[in-house]
This record gives structure tokens, C-alpha cells and sequence, in this order.
């Protein structure tokens, strides 16, 4: 993991921009204390930082007076009149305005202050170690994240083994023994960590809603009201951005709106997306079928398989044979080809056994072409009747 501070440092700190002022020949004054300037770079929040040749870090105001002495190893631009410091590894904190270290710590990480409140983490382990003169970073690491208040007070308790990522920016997931809870933006516990599952990766979310587990039963977390919105007795649950979701309780499958009202219940075996949140492909004992955003089934047919849409057209197989149709369930072209493709720009590549063609969504060929393994069997055909005839004729003369 990078020892990144935020953004603004790392594209105008070290990454010296092309309008920062370099100067060779230029002093600041701090007292009587003459400093060699190598860089001054653009005013933010009406301080300018500069970087003397010693590659030691200070600020100076609008008036290119120093308000804060290059003894740093790094310093940040100020946001909400507060910037941070690093003297050396694990020794850093804040400075205010006039130059004071408001805040000693010694941080793993520690980011800029927003809303009053400031991110800092605490590692487990080594984050850095040195070998021959040189720091090298231990990576991977655990860490824990915590944050300050303007008072510089922790405000989440170091009862968790970690404090994870942070969820629509409201719910900050904890950890312990291996169980999942939730903390608000304020570090107040709203669900212990008694959680199994807990959707981090973005899959399961709901609009405001996020999938969470407990003994293989699933449940939804309404990141808004901070409370939970659904009891855990779902057995499974399909990804889904929009305003309805599938959920199965036992053998039952469920179609249900964001206000938690069943749409459709049925016995199906399975259930998935062939739109992801739109249209669904449901099996029943005699196949599969389309399901709509409302819960009606559209095919009047039943197939052996229906695969992912794409522009508006889903593969389908039955009884080894693969064909098109559309997300109203009207067959395209019928399950007669050995494969078909998914569709790409307005068209879909079907192979017979001797030919293949294009396919528009009106079911209308475009051109076809013998297939190369035909062609060649022809080819190979007519390069051998010469010879073949002379065998003939040479052995009728022979016999």
C-alpha cells in the first residue's frame, strides 16, 4: 500500500508542476534565518508551500512571509485551516496556521481533515522496514482506521481487530474474530460485529440497501436509516441496482419492489438475470422461461436454456439446437442452428452444418458463407479428381 497523503500533495507536492516557481537564486526570510529556496509552489487557502535544497518542506503566506519553518519531511497544503506533517516515519500530525504543532502522533496514515473529522490508521505490524540505509515498505500489512475530531480525540474504541472501508459514506464496517459489524460516521456502533457476510465489493447492493449474512441467511442493511430492513431469512438473493430484486426462501422465489411488496411468488428452480435487473430467466420443470420487471411470464414456450441478452436478444437452446429471441419472449430465429452468438451491432452470427450467416433482429439473413472446413473438402475434392482418374485409367490398362 502506498504511502499516499491525498490527491493535491502527490500532483503539486511530487509531482512538481510546470507553473510552481523554480527559483535557483531565491530566499525567504524567517528572522534573520536566510533560506535557499528550490521551489515555491501555487497558494492554497492562501498558503504557498516551498521546498528548500536541503528537500526539507515549509510554508510561507501571500506576503512570502514564513509561517511555518522547513523542518518537515513532508507537509500538505491546509485544509480546514489545519495541514499535516511528517517528520520522519511513524512521526507526524498537525500544524495550524501560525506554525504550530497542534497534534503529535504517529500514524500509519493520516489524511486531511473534512467534516472535522480525520482519518488516521494505526498498523498491526511493520509498515516499513530498513535494510542498508534504505526504507522499504511491508506489504500487505494490517492496519486499523480510526478518526480524530478537532479535539484530537480517537473516536472509534480499539475493541475491533479492523475498521474497514467506508459505505456510502455513512456506515464504516468493523471487524472482529472473523465477524462483520457497521459503525456510523460518527464511530457509534450501530450493528455489533456478529455479521458473516457483508457485500464490500458493490455486488449485492439495492440502491440504499446492502446484502449482509448471518448462517448462511441473508438480510438487507438500510444505509440511510442505519437499521435493518429485512430480516435474515433470505437462502439467496440476486445483485440488483434497481427497484426490484429476487429473493428465495426455501424452494420459493420471490419478486420484490424496494418497498419490500411481493411482486410475483413462485416454485421456480432457479432464477437469474438475462438483463441484470430487468428481465429474469426463470426454471421450471418444463424449461425456462422470460420473466418482466412486473413478474409475468412472457415465452410461450419453454426452453432447455436461456442465456444472457445482449441488444435486446437472448440466445436459447432446446434439445441441442440454439436459436434467438427477443426480451418479450417472441422467437427470432427457432432452435434449429448447431450455435449461434450473442448479437453485436444489430446482428447475430449463426452456424448450420455446412454455411453460416448473419441474423438481424428481425430474423432476416444479411449474407451467408460456406464454412471454411466445406470449402476446403470441395477444394480437396477437386485437386484429387485429376488424380484420381489417372489411378483409373492406369489401372483399367494394367487389369
Amino acid at each position: 500500500m502506498k504511502n499516499v497523503i491525498y490527491t493535491i500533495l502527490v500532483l503539486m507536492v511530487f509531482i512538481e508542476p510546470a507553473n510552481a516557481q523554480s527559483i535557483n537564486s531565491q530566499y525567504v526570510f524567517y528572522g534573520s534565518d536566510k533560506i535557499a529556496v528550490d521551489s515555491i509552489f501555487p497558494a492554497w487557502e492562501g498558503i504557498k508551500l516551498f521546498k528548500t535544497r536541503s528537500n526539507r518542506w515549509g510554508a510561507i503566506d501571500e506576503n512570502e512571509k514564513v509561517i511555518i519553518y522547513p523542518k518537515y519531511r513532508i507537509l500538505t497544503y491546509f485544509k480546514e485551516d489545519l495541514a499535516i506533517f511528517w517528520k520522519d516515519i511513524n512521526n507526524n500530525g498537525f500544524v495550524d496556521r501560525e506554525g504550530n504543532e497542534v497534534h503529535k502522533g504517529s500514524y500509519t496514515e493520516i489524511r486531511p481533515f473534512e467534516g472535522g473529522l480525520s482519518e488516521v490508521w494505526h498498523s498491526t505490524g511493520q509498515k516499513f522496514r530498513k535494510e542498508d540505509g534504505y526504507t522499504f515498505e511491508n506489504n500487505p500489512f494490517d492496519v486499523r482506521r480510526n478518526y480524530l475530531n478537532r479535539a484530537f480525540d480517537l473516536l472509534i474504541p480499539q475493541k475491533y481487530d479492523s475498521v474497514g472501508v467506508y459505505i456510502h459514506k455513512r456506515l464504516r464496517v468493523v471487524k472482529k474474530t472473523n465477524k462483520f459489524g457497521f459503525l456510523d460516521e460518527n464511530g457509534k456502533e450501530i450493528i455489533p460485529p456478529i455479521l458473516d457476510d457483508i457485500d464490500l465489493d458493490s455486488v449485492y447492493f439495492w440502491k440504499e440497501l446492502r446484502r449482509i449474512g448471518i448462517g448462511g441467511k441473508f438480510g438487507y442493511l438500510n444505509t440511510q436509516k442505519k437499521e435493518l430492513a429485512i430480516d435474515f431469512s433470505y437462502n439467496e438473493t440476486l445483485p440488483s441496482n434497481s427497484n426490484i430484486t429476487w429473493v428465495k426462501v426455501d424452494q420459493t422465489w420471490y419478486l420484490i419492489d424496494m418497498n419490500l411488496r411481493v411482486l410475483k411468488e413462485a416454485d421456480y428452480k432457479s432464477v437469474r438475470w438475462i438483463v441484470p435487473s430487468k428481465v429474469s430467466a426463470a426454471q421450471t420443470d418444463l424449461g425456462y422461461l422470460l420473466i418482466d420487471s412486473d413478474g409475468h411470464e412472457l415465452c410461450d414456450q419453454k426452453y432447455d436454456f436461456i442465456f444472457m441478452a445482449d441488444e435486446g436478444v437472448a440466445p436459447v437452446m432446446k434439445n441441442g439446437k440454439f436459436g434467438y429471441i427477443d426480451l418479450d419472449g417472441n422467437q427470432i430465429v427457432a432452435p434449429i442452428y448447431e450455435k449461434v452468438f450473442h448479437f453485436k451491432n444489430g446482428q447475430g452470427l449463426v452456424l448450420d452444418k455446412y454455411a453460416y450467416w448473419y441474423i438481424n433482429q428481425n430474423g432476416e439473413k444479411s449474407w451467408h458463407r460456406m464454412k471454411p472446413s466445406v470449402l476446403i473438402n470441395i477444394l480437396i475434392v477437386i485437386l484429387l479428381c485429376p488424380l484420381c482418374l489417372w489411378t483409373y485409367r492406369l489401372t483399367r490398362n494394367y487389369w
